[in-house]
């Protein structure tokens, strides 16, 4: 609604400030998303689009008509702005309060790119809704100030919330990243005789299925069953 008002709305200078597009998967060609060759991430990736398809369609299309109530003040708002308003936010938006918050933009501060281990500011809450931007370390004159988006978020959750992943010529590549994959018997039966590792017959041993039990996996030893890791 904001973004509909134009230089109406108290919040316009911020808006004009914000990004005209996102390098976020939602903007992805559809040869980009099947370029990504991970399926985890491809997933989520058209689970959203799918989301905002959906959404646009069943409760956008319609808006000012048959008496029903405009917030955007006739201003047409289809997929492609609510994915901009989706970027904008998961790009942006702090969880003030702790990973169970609310999120919430803070502008200015949400200016300053990801630093991974050792940014050099750090977001602090204060009373009343503040918020502060603290140096962590001296900054030179001019240099930008860096802020972690999160110390524990995989490559998947860099690239499909804030549309980029860390430099893979760096040496500092991301202590945080995981592979996900499913585990189904009929993998771990192909990985057993890959690596030359007998595989009794009929329920397997107790031992097999303790050690399953212990990394989380016990789904994958029984029949038809698969489990993420």
């Amino acid at each position: 609604a904001h973004r509909a008002a134009g230089p109406a709305s108290p919040v316009a200078p911020y808006l004009a400030a914000l990004p005209a597009t996102f390098s976020t998967p939602l903007f992805f060609s559809p040869a980009a998303v099947r370029a990504v060759q991970y399926a985890p991430l491809v997933a989520q990736i058209d689970k959203r689009a799918r989301w905002v398809a959906a959404f646009a369609r069943q409760h956008l299309a319609d808006l000012g008509r048959d008496g029903r109530p405009d917030p955007f003040n006739g201003v047409t708002v289809d997929a492609g702005g609510l994915a901009w308003a989706l970027s904008a936010v998961t790009s942006r938006a702090f969880r003030l309060g702790g990973p169970g918050s609310a999120p919430a933009l803070v502008p200015v501060i949400d200016m300053c790119n990801h630093e991974g281990g050792s940014p050099g500011a750090k977001v602090v809450p204060g009373p009343g809704g503040s918020v502060t931007l603290v140096a962590a370390r001296a900054l030179a004159a001019s240099a930008p100030v860096t802020i972690s988006y999160g110390d524990a978020l995989p490559n998947d959750d860099l690239l499909g919330d804030y549309g980029f992943m860390p430099d893979f010529g760096s040496a500092a590549l991301n202590p945080a990243d995981c592979v996900k994959f499913r585990l189904d018997a009929g993998l771990l039966t192909a990985s057993a005789a890959l690596a030359g590792v007998e595989v009794e017959e009929g329920s397997p041993a107790p031992w097999r299925l303790a050690a399953a039990a212990g990394a989380g996996v016990a789904a994958a030893f029984t029949a038809g069953g698969g489990a993420g890791v």
